[in-house]
C-alpha cells in the first residue's frame, strides 16, 4: 500500500500496456484526464483518480461512469471508452492489494474487513480454507439449517415444505451442471451466489415457482441467508490464517475469460464457460455465445440478449477506440459507430435485428433492393468478412460507403416502411467539424455548441417551424372535418413527399383513415390520451409485450366510451391509429410502441408484423414447447382469429417448428439448431444406420439412442416424431429420410420407417419387402386386412393405420398385383 501522497499511474501504466493494445492504452488513458476532472469536480473523489486506493471509493466512481446520468449527457460519446477505463484501473487496484497482502501478511482490522476491498481475498481464502460450514457433512448442514430454521419459529409443516423446495433446487441445479451433488454441499460463496442467480433467471425455474406460489425462490432465499450468516461466523476463525496463503499464485491461476467478465451480472455465464473447458479470449471469440447461453439456458430472453451485447463490447476492440477515430452511419436520429463503414453498418444491423427479428431473417442470402453488391450471409462466402450474432450471419469487410447507404435505405424500407436520410462521416470529416465547432464555440462563447448554426442551415429551420405552425392552423380551423394531404400540398404549393415530412413533425396532428385532425379539435382529448394509456399499459403487461388491434378496440368501447361517443370514433381502425399517434409518433407517458399492419402493437425491441411473429412471442414466452389448443387459446384471447394454425406456423414449410408428439410443438429457436448442432445429429444417424443395415423401424429405435442427441429445451427427452420432422428439413444434410406409408396421412402421424438419404429403401413397397425378407416371411399372397395386421405387428404402422386404404399405398408398386376389388395382393419380390 502507498502513502496518500504516491501516485500509482507508473505501475498502472506498465500494467495497462500488457493488457491492451497501443490503440486502446491511448483512448484509455484520455478518457482518465476527463473522468478525473468530473469526479474531482463533484467531490466524489477526494483527491486525483491515481492517487486513490480505497476500493468503496472507486466503486462509486465506477458508478457513476456506468450509471450517472449527468455523465452519460456529458460524455456521449466517450462513455463506452470511459467505462473501460475505469474498470481496467479498479481491476489494478485490486490485484495490487491482493499482492501486498500476501507479500507481507499482516493482521486485518474489523474496520478493513467491512470494506469492499477485502471481498475478492477472503472469498479466496473461503474456497481454499477448510472452515466449519464448508466441511460439514450434507447431514449436519442440513440439520443446522433445520436448527436455524427453528430458531426463527418457523412451523415444522412450513420446514418441510422449505426442506422439500430446497431439493428441487437441487435437482434443476444438478441438470444444469451447476453442481454435483446438493445445495448442502456447496462451499464456495461464487458457486452459491452463481446458482441462486441462475436460478432466478432460469425460466423453467420461475414457471415451477409461479405453480408453487413462490415456494422455491423463498426457500431459496431462506437458505441463501442461512449460508451467509455461517460464512460470516466461520470468517472469524479463519480469517488471519488465510490472508497468507492468498498469494501471487492465487491471482496468476484467473482466467483470461474471469479477468474480462468480472462484473457479477457474468457470473452464471463464467460458471458455464467453466464447465465447457473454455478459458482463453480466442475460444470466447470463436463460440457462438447465443447458442451457447441458450442451450445452457442461462438468463432470461432479454437478459440474455443484453448480456451478448455487452461480451461483444468487451471482446470488439473498437469500443475501446477514441470516439473521433471511429465512422459514423447516421440514420434518421439514429448514429451507429465503427473501426471501418462496414463495421457500422453491421451495428445497424445488430441493432434492426433486435427490433424486427423475422423481417431481417428474411434478408439473408439476398441482395437488398437496389445494393445489389451487399448481401448478410449465412455463412462467409470469403475471409473477407465479418461476423454478426443473432442471428449469426456475415458482412462482406470491405463494402463500399454507396453501396451501405443504399442497403440500410433498402432495409429501413423493408422494416419501418420509411426513408430516412442516410450518410457515413469518416473520421477526418468528423475531426475538421470538431475543430471548427471548437473555433465557433470560442468566437461564441455565450452560445452552446449545439446551437451553432450556418445562416443557411437557419434559414431553413426557421421556414421549417413555420411551414409546421401553418399547416397546424390549417388542420385545426378543419375541426372535426379533417383535411387530406392532398389538400394541405396544394395549400402549400409543396410536394406530396415534402406535405407528409412536415405533417410528421407535427406533434398534434392526427392521421385517422386517411384524414388529418389536430388534437385540440377533439372532445377532452388529454383525458382519453390518459386512459388509452392506461389500457395500453395493461394490455402490455397481460399479454407480455404485445396488443392486437381488436383487443385494444374492444378494450377502448369497454373502458373509454365516453370519449368514443364524443369524437364520434366507432371502429377499430380510428383507435388503432390514435394509438399510433400517441404512442409511435409521440411516445405518450414515455412509452414507445412498434405499430404494424394496423393490426399489431408490441414493444419495439420485439416488433411483431404478422400472425406468424405473435406466434413465435408465444412459443418464446413458454420456453419453445406448447400445446396447439393453448395457442388456439392465447391467439381467441389476444382478438386474433386462429384460423388453420398449422399454415399460420408454415409447418411442413419452414423449419420454424415441429411437431414434438400429436398435439405438441417445440421451435426451432429453443433447440438451438446450427453447424455444430447438425453435426452431432449427423453423427448419432450414421452410427444407427451403420449398426441397423441402412434402416431401421421409426417405433423400434431404441430410446437410449435418442440421448446421443444434442439436449432438448426443459430437459424433455426426444421423440421418433420430432426426429422425423427435423429430418422432413434437413434429410439430406444429415444423409437420413423417413419413409412415410401414403402421403395424404395427417402431418403427426410416424412414418414407416428410417433410412439412409441415398440407400437402396426409398419408398413404402421397399420398406414393405425389406421387412418380408429380412424376417424370412415366405407368404406372397395377403388379403388387404392381413397385409395390414402384418405391418400392425412390425411397427411400421399402428392401429388403424390405412384401414382400407392398403391398396391405395402401394397402388402405383408393379411389384404388388391386386385384384380388381382390392381385396386381394399377390407380391412379386
Amino acid at each position: 500500500m502507498v502513502n496518500s501522497n504516491a501516485s500509482y499511474e507508473r505501475n498502472f501504466s506498465e500494467w495497462l500496456a500488457k493488457q491492451v493494445s497501443p490503440a486502446q492504452l491511448s483512448a484509455i488513458y484520455l478518457a482518465f484526464t476527463e473522468i478525473n476532472k468530473f469526479c474531482l469536480s463533484r467531490k466524489i473523489l477526494k483527491k486525483p483518480l491515481f492517487e486513490t486506493d480505497n476500493l468503496a471509493i472507486l466503486l462509486n466512481v465506477r458508478e457513476t461512469v456506468e450509471h450517472s446520468k449527468i455523465f452519460a449527457f456529458t460524455y456521449k460519446k466517450q462513455k463506452s471508452t470511459m467505462i473501460m477505463a475505469i474498470q481496467y484501473y479498479y481491476r489494478f487496484i485490486k490485484e495490487t492489494q491482493k499482492a501486498d497482502s500476501s507479500a507481507e501478511p499482516q493482521h486485518v482490522s474489523n474496520i478493513e474487513l467491512k470494506g469492499q476491498e477485502q471481498k475478492a481475498p477472503l472469498n479466496a481464502a473461503i474456497t481454499t480454507q477448510k472452515m466449519p460450514l464448508t466441511t460439514s457433512s450434507k447431514k449436519n448442514n442440513r440439520l443446522n439449517f433445520i436448527e436455524w430454521l427453528n430458531k426463527r419459529d418457523v412451523p415444522t409443516g412450513n420446514i418441510f415444505v422449505i426442506l422439500s423446495s430446497l431439493k428441487h433446487c437441487s435437482e434443476r441445479m444438478k441438470a444444469e451442471k451447476l453442481i454435483d451433488d446438493d445445495i448442502y454441499h456447496i462451499m464456495s460463496t461464487e458457486t452459491m451466489k452463481a446458482a441462486h442467480s441462475f436460478l432466478l433467471a432460469d425460466t423453467s425455474f420461475i414457471n415451477a415457482d409461479l405453480r408453487k406460489r413462490k415456494q422455491l425462490s423463498n426457500a431459496l432465499n431462506l437458505y441463501l441467508e442461512f449460508f451467509n450468516e455461517q460464512l460470516t461466523q466461520s470468517t472469524s476463525h479463519i480469517i488471519n490464517d488465510t490472508r497468507s496463503e492468498t498469494s501471487s499464485s492465487a491471482i496468476s491461476t484467473i482466467s483470461e475469460i474471469d479477468r474480462l467478465l468480472c462484473d457479477d451480472v457474468f457470473l452464471p455465464l463464467r460458471l458455464a464457460l467453466k464447465n465447457a473447458n473454455i478459458s482463453t479470449i480466442e475460444e470466447l471469440k470463436a463460440l457462438k455465445l447465443w447458442v451457447f447461453m441458450n442451450q445452457n439456458n442461462l438468463y432470461s430472453i432479454s437478459t440474455r440478449q443484453a448480456i451478448l451485447t455487452k461480451v461483444q463490447h468487451l471482446l470488439d476492440p473498437e469500443v475501446t477506440e477514441n470516439s473521433a477515430l471511429l465512422f459514423e452511419l447516421h440514420c434518421g436520429m439514429s448514429v451507429y459507430y465503427g473501426s471501418t463503414p462496414a463495421k457500422a453498418f453491421l451495428h445497424f444491423c445488430e441493432d434492426t435485428a433486435k427490433k424486427y427479428p423475422l423481417i431481417f431473417r428474411s434478408l439473408l442470402d439476398k441482395p437488398i433492393d437496389s445494393a445489389f453488391d451487399v448481401k448478410i450471409s449465412h455463412s462467409p462466402e470469403s475471409d473477407s468478412f465479418i461476423r454478426m450474432e443473432n442471428p449469426t450471419c456475415y458482412i462482406k469487410a470491405d463494402l463500399a460507403d454507396d453501396s451501405i447507404i443504399s442497403a440500410v435505405e433498402g432495409i429501413m424500407k423493408r422494416c419501418e416502411g420509411i426513408s430516412p436520410s442516410v450518410s457515413i462521416k469518416d473520421p477526418d470529416v468528423l475531426l475538421a467539424e470538431s475543430s471548427l465547432s471548437k473555433v465557433s464555440s470560442e468566437k461564441n462563447s455565450a452560445i452552446p455548441i449545439c446551437s451553432v448554426h450556418t445562416h443557411s442551415e437557419q434559414k431553413s429551420e426557421s421556414t421549417n417551424l413555420e411551414q409546421i405552425e401553418e399547416i397546424e392552423k390549417i388542420v385545426l380551423n378543419a375541426d372535426m372535418s379533417g383535411t387530406t394531404y392532398d389538400c394541405l400540398s396544394q395549400t402549400l404549393n409543396l410536394t406530396m413527399v415534402a406535405t407528409k415530412t412536415l405533417v410528421q413533425q407535427c406533434k398534434h396532428i392526427v392521421e385517422i383513415k386517411g384524414r388529418l385532425y389536430h388534437e385540440k379539435a377533439f372532445v377532452d382529448w388529454d383525458d382519453g390520451a390518459n386512459q388509452m394509456c392506461l389500457i395500453i399499459e395493461k394490455l402490455m403487461q397481460k399479454n407480455n409485450g404485445y396488443v392486437s388491434a381488436v383487443q385494444l378496440y374492444d378494450y377502448a368501447r369497454a373502458e373509454m366510451n365516453m370519449f368514443l361517443n364524443d369524437n364520434d370514433v366507432n371502429d377499430e381502425r380510428s383507435v388503432y391509429e390514435i394509438a399510433q399517434h400517441l404512442f409511435e409518433k409521440n411516445s405518450f407517458g414515455n412509452n414507445h410502441y412498434s405499430f404494424t399492419g394496423k393490426a399489431h402493437i408490441s414493444e419495439p425491441e420485439k416488433a411483431i408484423s404478422s400472425n406468424f411473429d405473435i406466434i413465435c412471442k408465444f412459443s418464446e414466452d413458454q420456453g419453445g414447447i406448447f400445446r396447439e389448443e393453448d395457442l388456439s387459446e392465447y391467439l381467441v384471447t389476444i382478438g386474433i382469429k386462429a384460423g388453420n394454425l398449422r399454415t399460420q406456423m408454415h409447418l411442413n414449410k419452414e423449419p420454424e417448428f415441429f411437431f414434438y408428439e400429436p398435439g405438441t410443438i417445440i421451435s426451432a429457436k429453443s433447440m438451438g439448431i446450427d453447424n455444430s448442432w447438425k453435426e452431432s445429429v449427423g453423427l448419432a444417424l450414421r452410427n444407427l444406420l451403420n449398426d441397423a443395415d441402412d434402416h431401421i423401424i421409426l417405433r423400434e429405435i431404441q430410446p437410449v439412442w435418442f440421448e446421443s442427441l444434442p439436449s432438448l429445451p426443459e430437459h424433455r427427452h426426444w421423440t421418433p416424431l420430432l426426429l422425423q420432422y427435423i429430418l422432413r428439413f434437413y434429410g439430406e444434410e444429415l444423409g437420413a429420410k423417413t419413409i412415410t406409408a401414403m402421403k395424404s396421412q395427417s402431418m403427426d402421424t410416424l412414418h414407416a420407417m428410417l433410412v439412409k438419404y441415398d440407400g437402396p429403401i426409398q419408398n413404402f413397397g421397399d420398406a414393405v419387402i425389406s421387412y418380408l425378407i429380412e424376417n424370412e416371411i415366405g407368404q406372397r399372397s395377403f388379403e388387404s386386412e392381413e397385409l395390414r395386421q402384418l405391418l400392425v405387428k412390425s411397427g411400421m404402422i399402428q392401429g388403424n393405420e390405412l384401414i382400407g386404404n392398403i391398396p391405395k399405398a402401394l397402388a402405383k408398386d408393379e411389384r404388388f398385383a391386386w385384384d380388381a376389388k382390392g381385396e386381394n395382393v399377390t407380391i412379386r419380390v
